[in-house]
């Protein structure tokens, strides 16, 4: 697990130690596996979130903005970039939930006894949104985009799901899982002329009609 020069220029980042904090309430121990599990996880939610990006991309992004920096020094300015202050003491990004989708992915899959595919594990966030979604502590919740003419209204989600964090970190982790599909094969020609052979074959030498 690596992150690259230029990643939190592309993807909002906060350490693993401070959402711990956030989440638990106190520093992480050592000396409890409870603690040091939760961090490894953690540390696997803030990878998967760096890494939504590629590399050429963070790349390319952190040089147009080391070049935008020079030119805009040589006439004095500083460059409109700045200091997005302390992380909010409660979960805004929707870390909580990301630690569930990651702990799902480790129960058995419907094609891998090993995991889950990341199809099943995503449905975690509805749980969660849901929950959001009726929650009196979001007033945000309330408002209402109407349209008159249609009829139709669209509600803003202002949940930790629906946070910039946690769409990098889906997309970072169903690019780590892949999407693991079993479909039906199509048979073949051949295969298909052998098994109309033997329908032929059982209707001949049939005794009856149902046989």
């Amino acid at each position: 697990m690596e992150a690259r020069h230029g990643d939190m220029l592309l993807s909002p980042f906060v350490c693993h130690e401070c959402i711990f904090f956030i989440l638990v309430g106190h520093p992480p121990n050592v000396k409890f596996h409870s603690d040091n599990l939760l961090v490894s996880v953690l540390k696997r939610a803030i990878s998967d979130g760096l890494w939504s990006r590629a590399r050429s991309t963070v790349r390319q992004n952190m040089n147009r903005v080391i070049a935008n920096l020079k030119i805009l020094k040589a006439y004095g300015l500083k460059g409109p970039y700045y200091d997005p202050g302390p992380t909010p003491e409660f979960d805004v990004c929707g870390w909580e939930c990301a630690v569930w989708m990651l702990l799902d992915t480790l129960g058995k899959g419907t094609y891998f006894e090993c995991h889950k595919q990341f199809d099943t594990s995503r449905h975690v966030k509805e749980t969660i949104a849901n929950f959001e979604k009726v929650s009196f502590n979001l007033p945000e919740t309330r408002l209402t985009l109407v349209d008159e003419e249609k009829g139709k209204s669209q509600r803003f989600h202002m949940g930790g799901t629906s946070s910039l964090w946690y769409d990098r970190f889906t997309q970072g982790i169903k690019a780590r899982m892949g999407q693991d599909v079993c479909k039906d094969l199509v048979l073949s020609t051949r295969l298909w002329i052998e098994f109309l052979k033997f329908c032929d074959d059982r209707a001949r030498h049939g005794r009856d009609f149902d046989e």
